[in-house]
């Protein structure tokens, strides 16, 4: 920045709010320089290229406590103020304040200081959601009615009691895949029909809660003969058959997960 020039030094924050008058921004025919302070350049009413006093920030809520606090992400859903506070160290367990109003803080919470979140909101639906994700973690979502009723009175649903899995918006799907290991012969009759079939894994917690399906095995095939008893044509009474639910094998298929072996009747 050259300085070999006059300045015009204008106090913004001391009265003036707009400089599209000549008298006050003393622009003249070859143009101006401006060098400012709590202003912007291009207003927000409609002035255009004036330079506008900003008012600077308003304490909207105040957050009390130890440590250095910082606001994660702030979104208005249904004309409420909903923010994710973090202790900058991530000594401190994670706070969701709605209005100002502490209504959630549990180790739980799986904010940090380092991933700033993105977030959208449902204002369609009573009460309001918001969906918050930080490229990290699972995407959430919280109902704002429900954390505002129990805020007031005070409940342990979002505290000490605060469950993540209720909250996360898709599960994770278990990486493990089945490995077929052979066909078992288990007696005529008792086995699976004619036919191909494939697997996949999905974990249920006790509560209902399902995963999504993992990767699944190749098609593997059940038939009605398998047998190599002749040296001379290995494998000439191995053959198929027309596939038939109500006509079972005599064989099963032998699997295997997390060392843990299973035969498919």
């Amino acid at each position: 920045m050259s300085e070999g020039h006059p300045k015009d030094i204008k106090s913004n924050w001391k009265g003036v709010n707009h400089n599209t008058e000549r008298e006050i921004s003393g622009s003249g025919d070859d143009g101006e320089y401006l060098e400012g302070k709590n202003g912007r350049i291009t207003s927000t009413r409609g002035n255009n290229m004036s330079f506008e006093k900003i008012k600077g920030e308003e304490e909207l809520h105040s957050n009390s406590g130890a440590g250095v606090w910082y606001c994660l992400g702030s979104i208005s859903v249904k004309d409420q103020l909903f923010e994710i506070w973090v202790d900058e160290t991530n000594t401190a367990d994670p706070k969701i304040t709605i209005d100002g109003v502490l209504v959630a803080e549990s180790p739980d919470l799986p904010f940090l200081f380092e991933f700033p979140v993105q977030m959208d909101k449902n204002d369609n639906c009573l009460g309001g959601e918001v969906f918050i994700t930080d490229n990290n973690t699972p995407p959430l979502i919280f109902d704002i009615q429900d954390m505002v009723d129990n805020s007031n009175p005070l409940t342990p649903k979002y505290f000490a009691d605060f469950n993540i899995d209720l909250y996360t918006i898709n599960l994770d799907a278990p990486l493990d895949i089945p490995i077929f290991t052979g066909l078992e012969s288990v007696g005529g009759g008792a086995g699976l029909p004619v036919g191909q079939y494939q697997y996949a894994l999905r974990y249920v917690s006790s509560k209902g809660d399902r995963t999504n399906f993992g990767p699944s095995t190749p098609p593997i095939p059940v038939l009605r003969s398998v047998n190599s008893e002749s040296s001379q044509y290995p494998n000439v009474k191995t053959f198929g058959d027309n596939s038939n639910i109500n006509s079972q094998t005599s064989y099963g298929i032998k699997i295997k997960f997390n060392n843990i072996k299973i035969i498919q009747l």
